[in-house]
């Protein structure tokens, strides 16, 4: 046959990886070419199954990472949105101290005034330098000193 003629004429066949393999024999060929069929096609099914695993996890992987990315994007946006809540917030506390300090000058305002148009001048207004006819004291020095 062919392949003895390859072997130098040994009984001996070629394995699939292109060694001599020294335990076969030609003894029953029918045998030993249903085995080399079912070798080749399970070798073909682990092939194709470790192909379609790596190909699983890569797309898993891929999934993965497109989820975390979306979930970073979307704390992104959660955080941006937190921050401008924030400042509306503070916009909104500082107006409102603004417009209380505002209404608190204008009623401590209204109230001085109140005061002042109630009460009667003291001792320390222009009332004090008049006598009891509305006519104003002597100055010192003047009108009441007489040239010697």
């Amino acid at each position: 046959s062919s392949s003895d003629a390859a072997t130098g004429g040994n009984k001996a066949t070629m394995s699939q990886g292109g060694l001599i393999d020294p335990t076969a024999s030609e003894a029953n060929p029918e045998e030993i070419r249903k085995l080399e069929q079912e070798f080749e096609k399970k070798m073909l099914r682990a092939k194709k199954s470790y192909g379609t695993r790596m190909d699983n996890l890569h797309r898993s992987k891929e999934e993965a990472e497109m989820q975390h990315k979306m979930t970073l994007e979307k704390h992104e946006k959660e955080r941006i949105e937190f921050e401008k809540r924030v400042r509306l917030a503070e916009e909104e506390q500082m107006k409102r101290l603004n417009q209380i300090q505002i209404e608190f000058n204008e009623r401590k305002k209204e109230v001085s005034q109140q005061l002042v148009q109630v009460q009667p001048p003291t001792g320390s207004g222009s009332a004090s330098l008049q006598n009891g006819d509305g006519s104003r004291p002597p100055l010192h020095g003047y009108g009441g000193h007489k040239r010697s």
